[in-house]
């Protein structure tokens, strides 16, 4: 049974006078979702929007098409709660004709990305008041608005959220943008990186505030910043600071040599007597003090870690403001949901009686024991450094997934990937990489290597077999490359090439963070009229995929059709020996020609933001059982 979810949406002028459509949004949802949906499916209305077979739900789940969110505080998110991935049917009723050539805009927020969303958009020919379209978000996820520009007249803007399937948005997200700016930390302090010379705190301009804005979903994010500025409010570090002060000689606890000393070399502390205490020395001619210097020790907050600390949340505070500054004409939206978030957080540290007792940051020290290892303090030492360098460069790749409300997780999943992959090969070779093998740089700019460019090489021996190995991104395969693909071009995510200088072996992976209609489309990008023929077969066995997953409740698991391409991969590159995905997901999988062998072998290996390193070791264990195998 397949049941039809709708959100109809009244719009009208800002100023609430005019109406000037009904837009509707559409989708459908199969019985069996139905029954796992966190809330059941209702019919209810809003002041301006009208809902039908929508949950009500606290906490949305990553399946629903549609689903109406009822927290109280909802912070950056909106009520309607959409889906990436999903195809949703638009059609928008207009109360005017509708002539774009004249200015007339549906959806102007989603028209300022560059990848456009909608699809098939086409106004009604009989009725100039009618236009229907599809929406699919594919990878982008984030918040966005349902807005108009009709007859010259804005509409008030309707938000609404597009959450992921693969990857939980508060806490996976910013454990991936933390390990990408950890990279990009690396290319300043690493000496064999480029950049290493540049080693220095002066002002970068930038053209963009993509960096500023990346450093703030990474540091509040999944609550890192706040979990480690509330571990320091209740661990704070204080010494004992010996401070030396004037005292009348009655209070002296104790009078020793040292102050006996300090008093005889002080005579503005002596003052003549007709009678001196008894026995007093003849030489001090009747001069007794009536007060000396002491020395007391007090704890004290303002050392060098904590103006640090002060330092950091200062630094933040700028960014905030001036990020706020510049978005005073944007509408509201995603970024500006976040930094007023962002702002009220970091006034309320600035609000704290502590600050008043700590003097401003002189130098860095570098070399503090209590920055580099006692908790709270080390990750405000790492923020710090993130902020100061590492998000001083302009990272090329990056800056283009992150723009306007959405982010494009495919391409940031991608990335952050490839530098797990290289630090899975550096932990079973031992080796450290040369940044210089991964990035073409400009002064304070880097971009991502490709094909022959990006070649990282390791080496190692595996039962007394030594083998070469070259990790390779976005490697290209054809009739005419030097290890060629004897049909047609493949260009595998990540190639690891594999040698003893007679034999040659090649293991290929694919970074799978996409929608299903990118993957039935990649077997039209490749010609093969043998696999266009197959279109529709894979198009059935994703529809199995999607009812196994179902029966399977919200297991995440990979796709056939990424399967059959990882045969692709074997079967057309000479010397392939296995290939395979990595995806956000919870089920491991190696299909093999021989159950006890590892190659040639394709299968899926899950790769999770923010998991527990559990399944990085799977894939340096499947790694090292390869080249056992080819050892042999």
């Amino acid at each position: 049974m397949v049941i039809e979810q709708r959100v109809t949406v009244h719009l009208f002028e800002k100023d609430g006078s005019d109406k000037l459509g009904d837009l509707v949004i559409s989708s459908e949802i199969s019985g069996d979702l139905e029954s796992r949906s966190r809330g059941s499916l209702e019919d209810f209305k809003t002041e301006k929007m009208e809902f039908r077979n929508i949950p009500r739900v606290n906490d949305p789940d990553n399946e629903t098409p549609i689903q109406y969110c009822t927290k109280k505080y909802l912070g950056p998110g909106a009520r309607i709660m959409l889906l990436e991935e999903n195809s949703y049917q638009i059609r928008f009723d207009s109360e005017y004709e509708i002539n774009e050539k004249k200015g007339d805009l549906v959806f102007p927020t989603l028209h300022r990305e560059e990848d456009v969303i909608l699809k098939r958009w086409r106004l009604d020919e009989e009725d100039k008041r009618t236009i229907r379209a599809t929406l699919n978000f594919h990878s982008y996820v984030g918040k966005s608005f349902i807005d108009m520009i009709i007859d010259g007249k804005k509409s008030s803007p309707h938000p609404f959220e597009v959450r992921s399937k693969k990857i939980g948005y508060q806490d996976q997200y910013p454990a991936m943008i933390g390990d990408l700016s950890e990279a990009a930390a690396g290319l300043i302090f690493e000496k064999s990186a480029p950049l290493y010379q540049e080693f220095d705190f002066d002002e970068r301009s930038r053209e963009t505030h993509y960096e500023d804005f990346m450093f703030l979903e990474y540091i509040f994010g999944n609550n890192e910043l706040p979990q480690a500025y509330e571990y320091i409010m209740n661990h704070m570090y204080d010494t004992l600071e010996r401070k030396e002060e004037k005292r009348p000689i009655a209070f002296a606890s104790s009078i020793g040599a040292k102050e006996l000393v300090n008093i005889v070399s002080n005579p503005e502390y002596l003052n003549k007597t007709d009678s001196p205490p008894p026995h007093w020395p003849e030489a001090m001619d009747n001069h007794v003090p009536s007060s000396m210097m002491s020395h007391r020790a007090h704890e004290t907050i303002d050392v060098p870690e904590n103006r640090l600390l002060k330092s950091l949340l200062l630094s933040i505070d700028a960014i905030v403001s001036k990020l706020l500054r510049s978005s005073i004409g944007l509408k509201e939206g995603y970024i500006k949901d976040k930094l007023k978030t962002y702002n009220d957080m970091i006034q309320e540290y600035l609000s704290h009686d502590w600050l008043k007792e700590v003097d401003e940051l002189r130098y860095v020290p570098s070399n503090s024991q209590v920055l580099q290892k006692r908790e709270g303090y080390r990750d405000i030492f790492k923020y710090f450094i993130n902020f100061n360098f590492a998000f001083r460069l302009q990272w090329e790749d990056i800056r283009s997934c992150l723009r306007g409300y959405n982010r494009q997780l495919s391409e940031l999943y991608e990335y952050w990937c490839y530098f797990k992959l290289i630090d899975v090969m550096e932990d079973i070779t031992g080796a450290h990489v040369d940044y210089r093998n991964m990035f073409e740089t400009r002064k304070w700019s880097i971009r991502m290597k490709r094909g022959n460019q990006s070649k990282i090489p390791f080496s190692m021996v595996v039962d007394d077999k030594h083998w070469d190995m070259v990790l390779m991104y976005n490697r290209t395969f054809s009739k005419h490359t030097k290890e060629p693909s004897y049909s047609l071009p493949f260009r595998p995510d990540y190639t690891l090439f594999i040698s003893d200088g007679d034999e040659k072996h090649f293991v290929h992976f694919d970074a799978k963070y996409r929608s299903k209609g990118e993957i039935i489309e990649f077997y039209n990008r490749i010609g093969s009229e043998k696999i266009r023929e197959d279109k529709d077969r894979v198009r059935e066995d994703e529809k199995e995929v999607i009812t196994r997953d179902e029966e399977e409740n919200t297991r995440k698991t990979y796709k056939n059709a990424d399967i059959y391409k990882m045969h692709t991969y074997k079967d057309a590159i000479l010397k392939t020996q296995g290939a395979y995905i990595l995806y956000p997901g919870d089920k491991n999988a190696v299909f093999r020609v021989n159950d006890d062998e590892a190659v040639p072998s394709v299968g899926a290996f899950p790769l999770t933001p923010g998991a527990d390193g559990k399944e990085e070791d799977s894939l340096e264990s499947f790694l090292l059982a390869i080249l056992k195998k080819l050892s042999m």
